[in-house]
């Protein structure tokens, strides 16, 4: 697997780290949710993921899996998944002002909204 680093958020979250080579066919599949990060630039009050975040990581995202016909969603700091057919009001959250209580809530919400809509992995 690689680095230390590697190997301890696979046992301690259960997160499997993707090599950038991968062939990102491989990852497509029922079942897999594609994630990207939030942004503060934000452009709406109220919007989906790709009305609201603009950012050139957001905006390449949302081009990308638009063009393939992936689920996808935002991780967020308030919602913890902001869906792409979702209109949620806008927020001003930096991961930095979370305790570890609100991240660990955060991780749970992000989790139950997933299995809601038929989702086991999530990728980022």
């Amino acid at each position: 697997m690689g680095p230390a680093w590697k190997r301890q958020i696979s046992r301690r979250y259960g997160i499997e780290y993707v090599e950038a080579d991968s062939s990102w066919q491989e990852l497509v599949g029922p079942g897999v949710l594609w994630t990207t990060r939030c942004c503060k630039t934000k452009l709406r009050e109220i919007g989906t993921p790709r009305e609201m975040y603009d950012s050139y990581v957001t905006r390449h995202f949302f081009e990308f899996v638009e063009s393939q016909g992936l689920p996808y969603a935002v991780l967020s700091d308030q919602y913890g998944l902001h869906f792409s057919d979702e209109s949620l009001a806008y927020y001003d959250k930096h991961p930095c002002e979370l305790s570890k209580e609100a991240k660990n809530r955060l991780g749970a919400t992000i989790q139950q909204k997933a299995r809601q809509r038929g989702f086991r992995t999530v990728l980022f």
